[in-house]
């Protein structure tokens, strides 16, 4: 790993000799359990990877990374990683060529100036936007180029090790769900029989995943995946936060069905905001039975103790979920549903948020709880 000279070489030209193309330049804004996850399939399919962290960060990121990659019916395999560069300084970033840049970085994270500020350093890179908030896309479209902007789901599990009682080195650990493919679209899609730059730009993006090993697909729904994803995902996340972070007591206590109830009108919130309708393949989680059947049995298909792993997590990322729940109530004020009456009138109401603001209580009331223990 190169940590003395932080202005990379000169680009090379579009082909080698053997008319190779030369390895993608990536940068990756930030360098948690996601970032590092990335960044590693991405180094592996041959992606020349740099890590952009805040300076207080850099002397850590620069020792190398220890990983372990859970792998179903077996034991994690564990491994360093140190192919990849650093930087912490925005002009450091101004003085080089990017072909993709990916924000691994939480909703709460990129909000601020400084996202419009960095975003006019990296050129004509690919901006790869990875954050579950339903505005997220919106925002960072506002500071760069919709066209270079690709949305990607996140579809592994990542987490710094070790968990409470977990038997790994200190580092991140991570699993990619078998028979999983990671979606990416470019954030504006184009018609037509010859594919636009926005989709050779997507296409690159899912290139440089699988050829590190990492399944990856272009879907022209992610934008929606990454929206009704979080909004059937963070009301039960919430639930459990409620519930103390037990599975038991979260599928025995009024806050499953809270939660459910909260995920249905985030959806209705999701699906307004896109002008479409709640995918059918919804209805699992929005019945409370179906759900606390699925939490019963997830910690059997699990290879590491999922309870701890989602308080461990989620606490973490509290101010996300938060954030989230918050952000949902607010889109249901200001976007309300115009329809007509009997007498061709016509009137105004908002989606319901009863149950997502009985939860944005509930979830502040465990928070004063948990400061207060």
């Amino acid at each position: 790993m190169t940590s003395q000279n932080t202005t990379l070489p000169a680009p090379l030209p579009p082909t080698d000799l053997l008319g190779a193309k030369p390895a993608p330049r990536i940068l990756m804004v930030g360098a948690g359990a996601v970032g590092q996850t990335y960044g590693y399939h991405l180094s592996r399919g041959g992606a020349d990877v740099t890590f952009f962290v805040k300076e207080k960060y850099r002397a850590e990121a620069e020792a190398g990374f220890l990983m372990h990659q859970h792998r179903p019916l077996r034991g994690p395999r564990s491994f360093y990683y140190d192919n990849y560069r650093i930087l912490s300084d925005v002009e450091e970033v101004a003085q080089n060529r990017w072909d993709q840049v990916w924000l691994c970085i939480s909703s709460t994270a990129l909000k601020g100036d400084w996202l419009a500020d960095f975003c006019a350093r990296i050129g004509d890179a690919t901006l790869v936007s990875l954050q579950p908030g339903l505005e997220d896309l919106e925002y960072v479209a506002q500071v760069y180029d919709p066209a270079k902007i690709v949305a990607g789901l996140i579809t592994f599990i990542a987490y710094q090790s070790p968990l409470p009682g977990e038997k790994l080195g200190r580092g991140v650990a991570y699993l990619l769900p078998p028979m999983t493919q990671n979606p990416f679209s470019p954030l504006l899609l184009t018609q037509g029989p010859e594919p636009a730059d926005a989709d050779l730009r997507c296409e690159r993006v899912v290139d440089a995943l699988t050829k590190g090993d990492y399944p990856a697909k272009v879907d022209p729904n992610t934008p929606l995946l990454m929206a009704f994803g979080s909004t059937a995902m963070n009301p039960i996340v919430a639930g459990l936060e409620v519930a103390g972070w037990s599975l038991k007591r979260f599928r025995k206590s009024p806050a499953l069905e809270i939660a459910t109830a909260a995920g249905k009108e985030a959806q209705r919130v999701a699906a307004r905001y896109y002008g479409t309708s709640v995918p059918a393949a919804l209805s699992t989680v929005r019945r409370p039975e179906i759900v606390g059947t699925l939490l019963a049995l997830a910690p059997a298909l699990m290879p590491f103790d999922i309870e701890v792993y989602l308080e461990y997590h989620f606490s973490k990322v509290g101010a996300q979920t938060r954030q989230i729940i918050d952000d949902l109530i607010r889109i249901s004020e200001a976007l309300p549903i115009v329809e007509q009456d009997e007498f061709g009138d016509s009137y105004e109401h908002i989606i319901p948020t009863r149950a997502l603001r009985v939860l944005r209580n509930l979830l502040k009331d465990a928070r004063l709880a948990s400061i207060t223990r």
